[in-house]
């Protein structure tokens, strides 16, 4: 569906932006600004017969390939969701609301570009993409496929990354979104300023871009860097929405939650877990209100159709274990949440059994303080092996083992992962919780380095329960 190097015409000649790209004899070299010096001077070498034209801040890469496609985005209600946590799954649960509500919805994401069923929350189209949010010419392509398809409302998750680099540049987005901030990617952006930097732009320089003449906001102002955001862009808008409070949770059970939501009269049943998407969905909920499309009438029978995104807090049914849960989970802090929020759920005289290892050829240090976490938090832990690649996995284990306290003996080491969710799934009651961490959406494991077909939820729904009775 989507081509990486797609023939993209400036001035009628076709263009070559990567070294990867041949090139014809009429081809114009485009030197990109976010080229670093070593990628610079490999794409001269290459193509330094061919005339070159670089970019600035009047020629952006972005402008040309829009242009090409013919501004796809200005013919699509966009809405650009940013944030470290939680882009995933508000939008998802944005498209599926939209669905329900009779429109033709997509998301553009970490998982791909997804197109739902109209009134449904199943989909009709995916497509995987590399990354969170793809550069100009799968992302334009992407937004023209849409519109011939007559995709009503886009969802579109914009990572830091894709707003340092002007991957989202010529998007004519409707309405921008805030989640949260949370230590991450300082690798790229230096520190947080910088990374909150990188966030603001989708708000003052790439919303205030678009053509689009009603755009709205919405910011999470609970944490310090909402609020600084807020406070910032209330007055440049016309329509700048807090989304900091607003509903309340009723009760948690292994069923679900059950919500209370301001402006609407009944308690509503949905079928998510983690405190952290009740508010993505109410965020999902006050996006939809902000752009007219009305669901607070349907909103009790719409709510019990909501799925979560792939691979994130996903419930997956076992005979015999009260609930087991799939996570993305893979840092420290993510873990954390997840465990937390999971606790609410466990039943009394329940146990939650955490399964999880860390990824080989990546940060040793956060092996300790995972492995901490999950015997602190858990009543019973199942340490195992995620991505080892070229490392020995039983090396990754001892280091997560050295962060747990001496005396705790509800812990068991077994490599193989998917013994180690048998075993958890073995050990649990109808009472108990089960967290399988680490690799969530992801259908493979990496050993050595041989890739392999893995997937968490396919283990979780193949085991088979022994009846000792």
């Amino acid at each position: 569906m989507l081509d990486k190097f797609p023939k993209i015409l400036h001035q009628g000649r076709p263009l070559v932006w990567d070294y990867r790209q041949k090139p014809t004899k009429d081809s114009l070299a485009f030197v990109r600004s976010i080229l670093n010096e070593e990628q610079r001077e490999r794409f001269l070498k290459k193509f330094s017969k061919l005339e070159m034209i670089s970019e600035d801040s009047d020629l952006r890469f972005s402008s040309i390939v829009a242009k090409h496609y013919a501004n796809p985005s200005s013919k699509l209600v966009v809405v650009g969701v940013t944030g470290s946590n939680g882009k995933s799954s508000t939008c998802l649960y944005g498209a599926q609301l939209a669905s329900l509500c009779g429109k033709k919805s997509a998301v553009i994401g970490t998982i791909g570009v997804q197109v739902l069923r109209v009134g449904s929350t199943e989909f009709e189209l995916q497509v995987e993409t590399e990354v969170t949010s793809p550069d100009s010419p799968l992302l334009q392509q992407a937004f023209s496929k849409l519109h011939a398809m007559k995709v009503d409302i886009v969802f579109v998750e914009v990572s830091s990354h894709s707003l340092s680099l002007d991957r989202v540049g010529s998007v004519d987005f409707d309405q921008a979104i805030f989640l949260n901030l949370t230590q991450d990617h300082l690798d790229f952006h230096g520190d947080m300023e910088g990374y909150f930097s990188a966030k603001r732009l989708l708000f003052s320089k790439f919303l205030l871009e678009s053509s689009k003449v009603k755009k709205s906001i919405l910011i999470n102002n609970e944490g310090d860097w909402g609020e600084r955001l807020f406070n910032e862009l209330e007055d440049t808008y016309d329509h700048c929405t807090s989304i900091a409070s607003g509903f309340d949770i009723v009760s948690r059970s292994l069923g679900g939650m059950r919500l209370r939501l301001a402006n609407v009269k009944d308690i509503i049943e949905l079928p998510l877990f983690g405190d952290f998407n009740a508010f993505n969905f109410f965020t999902a909920f006050r996006s939809l209100g902000a752009l007219g499309v009305e669901s607070a009438p349907s909103l009790k029978e719409f709510a019990k159709k909501i799925r979560p995104a792939r691979g994130r807090m996903q419930p997956v049914s076992v005979d015999g274990v009260g609930l087991s849960i799939v996570d993305y989970a893979h840092t420290p802090d993510a873990l954390e949440k997840a465990i937390l929020a999971l606790r609410h759920f466990v039943p009394e005289r329940g146990r939650l059994i955490t399964v999880f290892g860390c990824g080989g050829d990546r940060d040793r240090s956060k092996r300790s303080v995972m492995g901490g976490i999950a015997a602190r938090l858990s009543d019973f832990v199942v340490v195992t092996s995620d991505n080892s690649r070229t490392e020995d996995p039983k090396l990754i284990a001892n280091d997560i083992l050295s962060g747990v306290e001496l005396g705790f003996k509800q812990i068991f080491v077994e490599l193989d992962r998917a013994k180690a969710i048998s075993i958890a799934c073995e050990m649990a009651s109808s009472k108990d919780v089960i967290l399988v961490a680490g690799k969530g959406h992801e259908n493979y494991q990496i050993i050595g380095t041989l890739k392999r077909h893995f997937d968490d939820v396919e283990v979780l729904k193949s085991v088979q329960k022994v009846d000792n009775t």
